[in-house]
Order: structure tokens, then sequence, then C-alpha cells
């Protein structure tokens, strides 16, 4: 039973057993019925699921806080390529089409790094497409991110602090909706703290690591190429480093994992790895 049927079953059990109150008893009464109308009011708006409109609404905020700190690389072309291949992964995802539908830019900074926000918008950071070295590796970051945002780790994380704000919002003075929503949208900003300095936990990143070696072998990628990656990266790490190496768990627990599975051959076309380098090349 949900929490406006419970509030309307307590109101009506109130008005029976109160028929013959007095006036002024049932003035008394009303501000804790009101109160009682605004809990159930607030309650039932922290637990009910999140609208496309609302998840694609919050994930763009933070897309955009992201991009104001790494501005995308000003290159139409490879702009284009990127978003080329996450639509290729994404087609083949539990969730090819979002509210505004899938976004990729290739953002400028100082270490290499990926993010993925609700509503299918996805980052890469010009570092890490240089640590790349085929096409398949960048798919590799890409189907990771993509596997992120299918299995619901941003969004699950905001449900987590709202539901975590609501206990804040109750014991308020003045219990308000608005002052609930105000909360909710702090929330919403404070995913890019969790994107760029915590990220995501150890076993939402196995799980995205798993969900993307199986998105590579569909879309017809070599799924070894995310193995690859976490060996560059691997290479890089250092327990106090920055961005990809400091939010994620480390790189040789997920490929000792990743290697446990049996991979099929892929054959790579040799148009391939000339498309990864036309677009590429200029920043090698």
């Amino acid at each position: 039973m949900n929490f406006r049927v419970l509030a309307g079953l307590g109101l009506t059990l109130a008005l029976w057993t109160g028929g013959c109150a007095t006036m002024g008893t049932l003035a008394r009464t009303a501000p804790t019925l009101q109160r009682a109308a605004r809990i159930t009011r607030t309650v039932a708006e922290g637990f009910r699921p999140f609208t496309p409109e609302e998840e694609d609404a919050i994930g763009r905020s933070v897309f955009l806080d992201l991009l104001a700190r790494f501005p995308p690389v000003q290159d139409d072309s490879l702009q284009i390529y990127a978003t080329s291949i996450l639509m290729v992964l994404a087609a083949h995802s539990s969730q090819p089409v979002t509210f505004r539908g899938w976004r990729a830019a290739v953002v400028q900074a100082d270490v290499p790094n990926a993010f993925s926000t609700p509503g299918g918008y996805v980052a890469v950071t010009l570092p890490l497409v240089k640590l790349t070295e085929s096409e398949d590796e960048l798919a590799a970051v890409l189907a990771h991110e993509v596997a992120h945002v299918t299995l619901k780790h941003g969004l699950n994380s905001v449900r987590r602090a709202r539901k975590a704000s609501i206990v804040k919002v109750l014991g308020a003075e003045f219990l308000d909706l608005n002052a609930y929503q105000k909360l909710l949208l702090d929330v919403a900003t404070d995913l890019s703290h969790l994107l760029l300095e915590r990220g995501f936990s150890r076993q939402e990143e196995m799980q995205a690591d798993s969900v993307a070696v199986d998105l590579l072998s569909e879309a017809g990628y070599d799924p070894t190429a995310l193995i690859r990656v976490l060996e560059k990266i691997a290479d890089l790490e250092q327990p106090s480093g920055p961005g990809i190496l400091r939010s994620h768990p480390p790189a040789p627990e997920r490929i000792a994992r990743l290697q446990r599975r049996v991979f099929s051959p892929v054959s790579i076309p040799s148009a391939r790895q000339e498309r990864f380098a036309r677009y590429t090349g200029p920043y090698r």
C-alpha cells in the first residue's frame, strides 16, 4: 500500500472517530493532519521512480558541470567519431534509446579518465584516447561507460542520497516539498564529486567491466581490448594517482577477473584501424 493511500485512510479514520468532537478539538487536530499530509507527499516524492525526463535532467546537469571543468576538444571530426562508436555500442545495449539520445564528448584534461551520467552522456579525456592504440580499445573505454549508464550506477547513487535526504526534510521544523526538491538538486550536484573523486564501488566497476565485454562482442569489437586498456592503465597506476587511477579499483584486479572469461577470436578489419589512425593520429 503506498503512502498516499495510507494518508487517505488515516484521514478517514480521524474524521470518523472524531464525529462527536467539538469544533475546538478539530481545530487543534487540523495542524497535525496537515503535517501528516505534507509528510506523506514528501515521502511519496522521495521513493517514486525517476521519470525519463528527470533522469535526463540529472545527467545533463552533471554532464554540463563536467564540461565546464573539462572543455570539449575543438575537433568536430573527432567528436563525431567518438559519438559514432558510442551509438554502435548503445544500439547493442539494454537501453538503446534515451530521452535525448546518447551523447559522447572527447574532453581536455591532464589525466586519462572517462565519465558517464544518467541519460546516456559519456565523456572521455584526450589523454585516455591517446592511451588507446586501436578503435577496439577506444570502444572498450566507451563500452565500460555505456555499461555504467545501463546498469544505472550513477542514478542509483542519486536514489540513495535522495532517500537519505528525506530524513533531513522530515526532521525540519517546517516540512516543505520545495525544501526537499532543493536537497535533491544538491544531491545531483554531488554526483559530479562522486565521478571525479570517489568513483563507483568496486562491485559496480566489476559489473561494468563484465557488461562492457559483452557489448564489445555483440557490436563486433574485440572484447579482449578492454584487458589491453587496463594493462596500459596498470602501467600508470599509483596509489595516490589522479582521475581514473584513483577512482577505480586496481587495474590488475580487474584484469585478473576478465581473464577468467573465455572470449571468441575477432578478426579486425584493416579499414577499422585506418579509420582510427585518421581521426586520432593528429593527437599522437
